[in-house]
């Protein structure tokens, strides 16, 4: 009994070494301090992902967790759009508390949102609601990473996102799930990207879960508006602050709301897609808000990931 236990044991160890060595993505974990010692000991590590393709998009997916989110390898989302040779990104930030506690009933900050977004971003002091260094900030992060991945993995072809004055934003795809989505929209604003990927997001509303948009939205932007997508929960508690947000982004002159649950891609071109699938645990506080990028969902969704990211 005992030897046919081991025999099983060593067989499924096999199996496994066989399915490791098999893997068609080659997957980095890297701790924000590892990369610049000026960076918080805190916080989650980042992750990459490099698929193993004789010829690469030239784009890289650079994906922001939503409030309190963990960069995660096993996210079949970012895996998809690594299987399609994109280089992928899921970079650790300071996301511990939600921009919309923060900013939803500030009056004597009128551009609390943008102010507490553009911090996140590049460190400077602009908001009162949050403190976040240079070095800790979003794009200082990515930079440190990129050169930190670039050196150590050169064939991996991590450098060509980078350039004499910091990132080749051209061909960064900016995407993010709430938080990140909203950060990924003022990245875009700031920086002409490649794109820009929208997931539950933008959840900003002044004075109330039901009220405008902040001016930062529609402000004029480094990417054009057509280069924007959104994807929501109909059922997402902030659903109508989203779509306000799309509007505001200019989002509604390329095609209406498009219910993806049984609908082909390319969804009519448009630029705002929604479903309506149910939750996973429908007892958790506003359950549909992750539903648009749960692994639940993959097999359903990769037409919609791929469409929104510009994967063809």
């Amino acid at each position: 009994m005992q030897k046919t236990t081991l025999a099983t044991l060593a067989f499924s160890l096999f199996l496994s070494c066989v399915a490791l060595a098999a893997e068609p993505l080659r997957t980095y974990t890297v701790r924000p301090h590892d990369t610049d010692p000026a960076v918080d000991t805190r916080g989650n590590s980042h992750v990459a992902l490099a698929g193993d393709c004789a010829r690469q998009t030239g784009r890289l997916l650079l994906f922001l967790p939503g409030t309190g989110g963990v960069p995660s390898a096993a996210s079949q989302l970012l895996r998809l759009a690594a299987l399609n040779c994109l280089h992928v990104i899921s970079l650790s930030y300071p996301n511990e508390t939600a921009v919309f506690d923060d900013c939803v009933r500030e009056r004597a900050e009128p551009d609390c949102y943008a102010a507490w977004r553009l911090e996140k971003i590049d460190g400077l002091t602009r908001s009162a609601k949050i403190r976040v260094t240079p070095q800790n900030s979003i794009e200082s992060r990515l930079l440190k990473l990129l050169q930190y991945l670039a050196g150590r993995y050169p064939s991996d072809g991590w450098g060509s996102f980078l350039e004499d004055r910091g990132m080749n934003w051209d061909n960064i795809t900016v995407s993010g799930h709430s938080q990140g989505g909203g950060e990924a929209a003022m990245l875009g604003k700031i920086h002409s990207v490649a794109r820009v990927a929208m997931f539950g997001s933008v959840t900003d509303a002044v004075g109330s879960r039901g009220g405008p948009s902040p001016a930062w939205l529609a402000s004029p932007g480094a990417t054009p508006a057509e280069k924007y997508f959104g994807f929501a929960h109909e059922r997402d508690e902030f659903w109508g602050s989203i779509q306000r947000s799309w509007v505001a982004l200019g989002l509604e002159r390329y095609g209406p709301v498009v219910n993806v649950d049984g609908a082909a891609a390319p969804f009519g071109e448009t630029h705002r897609l929604t479903t309506g699938v149910g939750c996973i645990n429908p007892r958790a506080a506003n359950c549909a808000h992750s539903m648009v990028v749960a692994a639940k969902f993959s097999s359903e969704f990769a037409p919609v990931w791929k469409y929104m990211l510009g994967i063809r």
